[in-house]
Order: structure tokens, then sequence, then C-alpha cells
């Protein structure tokens, strides 16, 4: 990411999808982006309104929801000069017609709620969102419900405050972007990158514990090793830490961010193209603050 010029924040006007929105809207005014809100009507509804002959008044009763919602959470909008937000209201596949904005408005980023049911009960994949990083090529900001928010409005307007940026990868995977996104991020924010790396937990095996432990301490000094030289290809700006821990990946990755205050995860998608991962899943169904998923070419 060497900047971002187009938002895409999907709305379904939940409390989730407020919470995303002031995101987006804090990203939109950090960076200069152009922000585009999109929204779908139900189908059924859409159905009734043109069979009522009332289409056109639905979509523009859409439109001035979109519009009150935008004012409640960006009341002075952007900045003189910058580019006005978009409203975008379609009817169909939400899926579908945000992988379709997100094409039509060049988008570097989007920007999705999750449902705030609480870790063990956050049914985040097998929905819209699942499609979407199924297909998007471009990186998708999910947010959940959490608190304290560490991208939020202040007094002023969005402000966007992130302590620390985690970079969940694995060193031993060709595609390093998650690393670079996660630099980038932590380089646009000024909070601090932390490189984490896990090593899977050693088996259990009778007569057989100092052979493993030997291999762990020879494994984790290489990862360590790896994860210096990348820290040390991090250019301009953000302090660097690494990390390599021990553990389940996903829940390593979610405890190793609350641990730290991280306000952002980035992580790939795992090794299978155009499929997310079940590490990416269970981080995204279980993380306390904003992931980013950063989708394979």
């Amino acid at each position: 990411m060497s900047r971002l010029a187009s938002i895409l924040c999907a709305i379904d006007f939940s409390e989730h999808a407020e919470r995303a929105l002031r995101h987006a809207a804090a990203l939109a005014a950090h960076t200069g982006a152009r922000l585009t809100l999109g929204t779908v009507n139900d189908p059924l509804l859409e159905a009734a309104a043109r069979a009522a002959r009332q289409a056109e008044a639905l979509h523009e009763q859409t439109q001035r929801e979109l519009s009150a919602l935008l004012a409640r959470v960006w009341p002075a909008g952007p900045p003189a000069g910058a580019a006005p937000v978009v409203i975008s209201v379609g009817v169909g596949a939400p899926a579908d017609l945000i992988l379709a904005t997100a094409a039509e408005c060049s988008a570097d980023l989007i920007v999705l709620g999750t449902q705030g049911l609480g870790a063990a009960r956050r049914m985040f994949f097998g929905s819209t969102a699942e499609r979407v990083l199924r297909h998007t090529p471009t990186p998708v900001l999910a947010v959940p419900a959490y608190a304290p928010e560490r991208m939020t409005l202040s007094a002023e307007g969005p402000h966007l405050s992130v302590h620390r940026v985690l970079a969940a990868f694995d060193v031993t995977d060709a595609d390093q972007r998650p690393a670079a996104q996660a630099a980038a991020w932590a380089r646009m924010t000024g909070a601090t990158l932390l490189l984490l790396h896990v090593l899977p937990p050693l088996p259990v095996r009778a007569g057989w514990a100092d052979v493993l432990a030997g291999r762990r301490i020879d494994e984790r000094a290489a990862v360590v090793d790896a994860l210096d030289r990348l820290a040390r290809r991090v250019e301009d700006g953000p302090q660097v830490e690494v990390e390599a821990r021990e553990g389940k990946t996903s829940e390593t990755i979610v405890h190793a961010a609350n641990e730290r205050a991280c306000g952002l995860i980035v992580m790939g998608v795992g090794r299978a193209a155009h499929r997310p991962g079940a590490t990416a899943a269970r981080v995204l169904s279980t993380a306390d603050c904003p992931v980013l998923v950063v989708p394979r070419p």
C-alpha cells in the first residue's frame, strides 16, 4: 500500500456498520482518500417498490438515510478541496455489488463491519464478508465491536490512533505482502510495527522431549533471525519489534494482539488462492480489534 486514494465502506445500517463507517471516515480524513459509501436495497423491497412504481422514491430514501448516517459520523465532511463522499445504492446480492462497486471506484481498501455478538458467536464467515474475501483483489478491513476503539471520532471529527500494528505471517511463505502492508499502515498511523511468527506446538511423544526441545530452539532462532532481517528492510519510520510465539496460530495471534495493545492486525488469507484460510477466519471471528486481510495476487 503506497497510499490510500479510494476507500469503499459497505453499509447495512446496523450498529456494527456504523462503527465501520467511523473507521472509514477516520482513514479518509487522515489520508485524504475519496470515500464511497455503498449499500444494497433488499431485493424483495425493491420488487415491491417497483410494483408500486416507487422504485425511485425508495432509491432516494436510501440515499438520504446514508447521507444522514454520514452526517452523524462525520459532521464536517471532507475538508475543502478534497473529493466529496460518493453514495452508491444498488439492488441484488450484497457481496457481488460490493465487489462491483469496489472495482468501479478503484478502491484501495474495502471496510466492513462484523456482527458484534461476542467472540464465541460472531458468524462472520459463511456470509457476505466471506464471499467478498473469497473474490476480492482488494485488501479488506474488518471492524468488530470492540472497546476501547483505536480509530475513533474525537471532538474535532474522525481521528486515527493506532498504538501498535501486528503483522501475523509465516516467514517461510514467499508472499510477504501482509508484512509490507502492515509496515505501510504503521508508517501511516505513526504506530509501532510488531512482526509475529507463530510456531506450532511441539508434539507430545514419550522419550523425545529433549530432541524436540533442541529442535525448537533452532527453529525459534531461525525465525527470529528471519524476522530481524525483515525488520531491517522496513524503511522510513516505524519502530519495529519482532516476536516468535508458540501455540495454536489463530489463538496466539489474538492473544498477542490483546497482550500488546494492538490496534490493528494485518494478515493474509492462507496459501489457497481465492479462499479465506481457516486461520484468517478464526482471527476475524475472535479478534477484539480491526483486522486487515490482504488477499493473494
